[in-house]
């Protein structure tokens, strides 16, 4: 099996306080990878340094066999998105905030990718609903939903115990109480 990331001795810090420190961790394409942990355990900080968001003070991170460090080239940045724990939505309806995600990335427009996504995650009598009419859990789906309609390898979330995360048909595991979830789309119900 191919490995999405490798991480070899990973730590980053803020000055002299090391918020994170990964001896080793491989993450299998397909894999679902929970983080868990208290408060402060630096689960957003991992979040942040595999979606580029910042390079690691120390050690080496790979994706898909590329070490990235400081400067990682914007088409391999929009391989990876995050879906946030409480999304923003648009002032749009429901299929415009989907749409948006292939808008950002310069792809062309396509109801039919985001009526799909829309159908799969269960909110296509939603589609011309106002967005921000959506429960938390509809407004999470379609936080989803824009994203994978623009064809990303890796999604990264974040969600609470208890609160409905989609998963994909990949294997999964636990490394210890807020999920962080990385994975491969499409997602599965």
């Amino acid at each position: 099996m191919t490995h999405a990331y490798l991480l070899d001795g990973v730590q980053h810090c803020y000055g002299s306080r090391c918020v994170v420190d990964v001896p080793a961790l491989e993450v299998r394409a397909g894999e679902i990878l929970g983080i868990v942990g208290p408060s402060g355990a630096g689960k957003s900080t991992l979040l942040r340094l595999l979606n580029f968001l910042e390079p690691p003070t120390r050690g080496r991170l790979t994706y898909r066999g590329t070490e990235v460090g400081p400067e990682v080239p914007l088409a391999l940045r929009r391989e990876v998105v995050t879906v946030f724990q409480q999304p923003v939505l648009l002032r749009r309806s429901v299929l415009a905030n989907v749409r948006i995600g292939q808008r950002l990335r310069g792809l062309p427009r396509s109801n039919r990718d985001a009526e799909q996504w829309l159908q799969r995650l269960g909110l296509s009598d939603l589609a011309r609903a106002p967005a921000r009419t959506l429960s938390a859990g509809e407004a999470q789906r379609v936080a989803l939903a824009a994203p994978s309609s623009s064809t990303p390898r890796w999604s990264c979330s974040t969600s609470r115990p208890g609160t409905s995360t989609p998963t994909t048909s990949g294997s999964s595991r636990t490394s210890s109480a807020p999920r962080t979830r990385i994975g491969a789309p499409p997602w599965s119900w």
